[in-house]
């Protein structure tokens, strides 16, 4: 974990060198985003309900999933990169470190500019929550960080 953190210190070091680009594709990941939410907006002001829920409760279920996403695309996009790293024989040098590949290819390529897509989750969160009209126990906010934590699993391992 500890050398993941430095990795992690690298690209952001790296992607911080031209902070500019970085804040635009940010908002640009940001934006793209926000369409899919206006959608969502845009259906409950012509029906305000669909199946029983309101527009906060299918809210909250959408910060969920896009938080789940975009934390994989985020921290996962090294294995994206896989086919090309064999292709090109860069797949070579990390079988011959004594690191393991595993870690290597996953180490790779972290993408800072998915945190549009983060930031817009939480700041439906913060909507979201305190409207949905849920009574939020232990077990209920445990429950929707093991949404978030299974949603990013199954969008990583995707």
């Amino acid at each position: 974990m500890k050398l993941y953190a430095k990795f992690l210190a690298i690209h952001i070091k790296s992607q911080m060198q031209y902070k500019t680009s970085l804040f635009f594709t940010i908002l640009g990941q940001f934006l793209t985003s926000f369409v899919s939410l206006l959608g969502v907006w845009f259906m409950f002001s012509r029906f305000y309900a669909v199946a029983g829920f309101s527009l906060s409760q299918v809210l909250l279920c959408y910060a969920t999933v896009l938080l789940s996403f975009s934390l994989a695309e985020c921290f996962g996009r090294g294995f994206d990169l896989f086919p090309a790293m064999i292709g090109n024989g860069e797949f070579d040098r990390a079988l011959v470190r004594p690191r393991s590949p595993v870690f290597q290819v996953l180490a790779a390529k972290i993408d800072l500019a998915r945190m549009g897509k983060v930031l817009q989750a939480l700041l439906v969160f913060c909507y979201a929550i305190p409207t949905s009209g849920v009574v939020w126990t232990g077990a209920k906010i445990t429950t929707l960080v093991l949404m978030i934590l299974g949603g990013f699993a199954v969008f990583f391992c995707l």
